[in-house]
This record gives C-alpha cells, sequence and structure tokens, in this order.
C-alpha cells in the first residue's frame, strides 16, 4: 500500500474512464481537515495534545467510516460487451473465479508449473555467476568451467485448460451481469495472493490460440475480449493500486495471442468489443481514493481501538496487520488519540495533494507529471498559536515529510491496459483500411491516434508492413524496456 512506508519510521518519529456509476466514493467533509473543524472548539478552552488529537481522530472516523458505507453499498453498473445482461451483481462469481481453493486442481497445478519455472531461472542465473567464476579461475589455471546451464522451464499452458476450464466459463458468466463491482473493493474484502490472475491469463491465452489453430477465430476473439473485460471489473469500484499491477500482469500474458488474433482476424466486431472496452475503463482517482480508504482502515484506525478489533473486510493477505512493532522495536507512543489522529491526518493531507493532481477532471499524463513534482516537494510547515496544536501540526509535518514510494508508478501500472486496447483499435482499422502509409493513414483516422486518457496523439509509424505505436506515457514492457507496440499487415480475406 501507497502508505505503508510510514510505519517502517515511527520507531524514530511519533507514532503514529469513463468511471462505472458510482466508481468512486465522494468526499463527505468538503474538503476541511479534523484540524480545520476542531480548532474554533479548541480555541477558548485550552486542551492537551491527546484531548485535541482525540476530537480530531474522531471526526476523521466518522469519514472514514462513511466512506466505507459508501464502498459496501456501491454499484458499478456497465454495458456487457455482448447480449442481455444479467440483473443482479456478479461479484462473488469473479471472486471464485479470479481466487479458487489453494487446493482445487487448477490453482494447485499452475501455481506448481509456475513454481518449477521460477526455480530453473533462479538455478540458471546461479549458474552462470558460477560459470562466470569458473572461467575467470581456469584463466588463471585454477580450476575449470562449469557445464552449460541447463535451459529455463517453460509451462505448457495449454495442457492446463482442461483443469482450468471450469473457472474459465465461471469468469465468462460473471461478466455477464449487469452490476459489476470487485469483489476486492477497500473495506469489502481483504486483499488477497493475485498471482493466479496473471497464472489464469496465461491459461487463457494458450486457450485462445488453440481457437486461432484451427480458425474459430470469433470464438479466440470473445473469449479474449470477455477476459479483458474481467480483468476490469476485477479492478471497479475502489480498490487499490495491487489489482492495477495483477491487471498489467495478465494484460501482458495476453498481448502475444491478441497480436495473433488481430493478424488473422481484422473484423469490425471485434473492433467494436475493444471500443466497449475502452469506454469502461477504470479511472485513476477510484485506485487513489480505495488506497486512502485502505490505509485509514489497516494503518489508523487500528490504534483507536483494542488489539483484537480488524477492520471490516478484514486484514490482507499480503500485508501484515497493525502492529505496534517495527522490525522487532516498539515504537514510540505520544498517546492513544495523539497517534492515531497524526497518521490518519498525514494520509488525508498526503491524498489531498494526490487528488488535486489526479481529479477526474485532469488528464492522465498531467496527473503523472504533477505527482512526480509532487514527490520532491513538501507543504509548508502550519504554525498554530495554541502549543497543543502547534505540537500535532509539527508531527504531521514530520510524517508529510517522510519519503514514500513514487505514486507516479502506480499511474503506469493503471494505465497499461489502456494503452493495449487502443493499439488494438488502431491495428485492425489498419488491417481493415489495407495496411496504408502513415501519412493516408492518419488522414483518414485523426481521431483514432489519439489517446483519449491524455489527449495528445500516439506516435505512430509504418515501415514497410509493419505498423509501430508508442504509448504516450513511459510505460515498460515485461523486460523493464520501454514499451513499444508492433503489428504486421495481414493479407488474408477480412
Amino acid at each position: 500500500m501507497i502508505l505503508i512506508y510510514l510505519l517502517g519510521c515511527l520507531n524514530s518519529t511519533p507514532k503514529s474512464e469513463a468511471p462505472a456509476k458510482n466508481d468512486h466514493p465522494q468526499s463527505v467533509n468538503n474538503g476541511q481537515t479534523a484540524g480545520e473543524q476542531s480548532s474554533r472548539e479548541s480555541a477558548s478552552t485550552p486542551q492537551s495534545v491527546e484531548e485535541i488529537a482525540k476530537q480530531r481522530a474522531l471526526v476523521i472516523e466518522k469519514r472514514v467510516l462513511a466512506q466505507l458505507a459508501d464502498a459496501r453499498s456501491r454499484s458499478c453498473i456497465r454495458p456487457v460487451l455482448r447480449g442481455e445482461p444479467v440483473p443482479g451483481s456478479g461479484s462473488e462469481m469473479l471472486f471464485e473465479a479470479f481466487f479458487p481453493p489453494k487446493d482445487g486442481p487448477c490453482r494447485s497445478q499452475i501455481y506448481e508449473a509456475n513454481n518449477k519455472m521460477l526455480r530453473s531461472k533462479s538455478k540458471k542465473r546461479r549458474r552462470k555467476g558460477e560459470k562466470k567464476s569458473a572461467k575467470q579461475a581456469n584463466r588463471k589455471g585454477k580450476g575449470e568451467a562449469n557445464k552449460t546451464p541447463k535451459e529455463i522451464f517453460i509451462p505448457d499452458w495449454s495442457s492446463f485448460v482442461s483443469v482450468c476450464q471450469a473457472g474459465i466459463d465461471t469468469m465468462r458468466t460473471a461478466i455477464q451481469y449487469e452490476d459489476n463491482c470487485s469483489p476486492l473493493r477497500a473495506g469489502v474484502r481483504s486483499l488477497q495472493s493475485l498471482r493466479h490472475i496473471t497464472l489464469l491469463s496465461n491459461v487463457i491465452g494458450a486457450k485462445i490460440e488453440q481457437h486461432i489453430n484451427v480458425g474459430e477465430y470469433r470464438q479466440g476473439a470473445n473469449l479474449m475480449t470477455d477476459t479483458l473485460r474481467a480483468l476490469q471489473d476485477i479492478e471497479r469500484g475502489g480498490t487499490p493500486f495491487g489489482l492495477a499491477m495483477a491487471g498489467r500482469g495478465a494484460t501482458i500474458e495476453l498481448t502475444a495471442p491478441l497480436k495473433k488474433l488481430i493478424s488473422v482476424y481484422p473484423n469490425t466486431d471485434f473492433l467494436a468489443d475493444l471500443v466497449a472496452l475502452q469506454k469502461t475503463e477504470i479511472s485513476l482517482k477510484s485506485f487513489f481514493e480505495a488506497e486512502q480508504l485502505d490505509a485509514d482502515l489497516t494503518m489508523s484506525l487500528p490504534a483507536l481501538h483494542d488489539p483484537n478489533w480488524a477492520p471490516p473486510g478484514g486484514w490482507d493477505k499480503i500485508d501484515p496487520p497493525y502492529t505496534d512493532e517495527v522490525d522487532g522495536i516498539k515504537t514510540i507512543s505520544m498517546g492513544k488519540y495523539t497517534d492515531a489522529y497524526t497518521v490518519l491526518e498525514s494520509t488525508t493531507r498526503s491524498y489531498a495533494r494526490v487528488f488535486e493532481q489526479c481529479s477526474d477532471d485532469n488528464k492522465v499524463d498531467d496527473c503523472y507529471r504533477g505527482l512526480q513534482v509532487l514527490r520532491e516537494t513538501r507543504t509548508p510547515l502550519r504554525a498554530p498559536e495554541n502549543p497543543a496544536e502547534a505540537k500535532l501540526e509539527s508531527m504531521i509535518h514530520v510524517l508529510n515529510g517522510i519519503a514514500g514510494p513514487d505514486n507516479s508508478v502506480y499511474v503506469l501500472y493503471a494505465s497499461y491496459r489502456s494503452f493495449v486496447l487502443h493499439a488494438a483499435q488502431i491495428s485492425i482499422r489498419w488491417q481493415l483500411d489495407g495496411c496504408p502509409d502513415i501519412n493516408t493513414f492518419q488522414a483518414q483516422n485523426l481521431s483514432l491516434l489519439v489517446d483519449s486518457r491524455t489527449g495528445k496523439n500516439f506516435p505512430a509509424s509504418v515501415d514497410g508492413s509493419t505498423l509501430q505505436l508508442e504509448p504516450v506515457l513511459p510505460l515498460l514492457d515485461k523486460n523493464r524496456e520501454p514499451l513499444k507496440w508492433a503489428i504486421e499487415c495481414n493479407t488474408l480475406p477480412k
């Protein structure tokens, strides 16, 4: 989570798209901080630091619980890709598809295959190091080089299609429901291990290639767009950025079969589904709001309650539960309410700055650049005349000065699928137009080449029979290299 870094420092400081309908919670305090709301109350009567902190912490708690109630009652209506929508919510069915039991046949088998691949990669890296050392020693007459490292094990994902088919069918059934908020919304269910999302996407990619190999192009295209819709839905309605990161990983694994589909099936129905998906991408603001709510529920509110208290939705399966120890060292406490309030208020102010840069009205690239600037700047220290308030402000100022993660990176994770959807649409239209040169294509499809999330044109070129595209944002591919999209002209009948 974005603010988890704060806890690591508490032992040395005072502790402490068009979006879907109702895609993110609304502010319930009209932009006021708890300090601004209660400063007038404490002006006439001297109060201790702990008394002021208690008043303000309870004000923030009410706001957080109101946001929690909104998150838990939210609906996420969006159109289905094909057919008639099924009334009701497919949220729990999505959870069943992407988070099956650990001992279930699909999950256990693909995890075992993936772990075998990871072990082989680790061994190869180790052997490379040993071989290099042995060669150096051999040149010095001190030994012989080791044998050539074994090849990395690559799973045959197609061999898991049958055992995972039930989960794939459940996923496709879930997306037909009209209301599909993520089952992992902040405050609804704790964050799970997200690896199955990417691994299942490998299996689905293999299933799509099976369709392509036997000429079932439309079936492959439908499975592809259904999977991309499910990946959207698992992020919809206010989820932490972990889901966006998992969605990026899954999209990376689906890109190769997507390009194969475009090459053999540049079809207008396929194009229409991709356009529909683009219109229901997830807003950046909903991720940040979910991050703030999750941080408040799991890192701040626990300090107001007894040790057995757990946040609504439970503790994350990934991040540890709240504790007053960091790396085995008990943190300094300035008082129960002082501890809670300083972190709650610090979080509130930090995210207020984020929302200034990343409102729904701002372009994504402006949000990205704004967050990069925020990382290098700090808000001025507030200096109330009341000594107790001044002490609280000093604590908050210290917390806000602690270097956390670069939030702009999360913007890139959440923008990956959007670029792939854009690139796929452009590629199909280019194929349908007969693979013209870039000037002719731009003249005929000027609006298509505009990134809807930034308002800027995608860098595009045609080199011989290859269309090449680049994202507006500095996205990275699977190998951490600048992302580039290239696709060959298809000469098959349309």
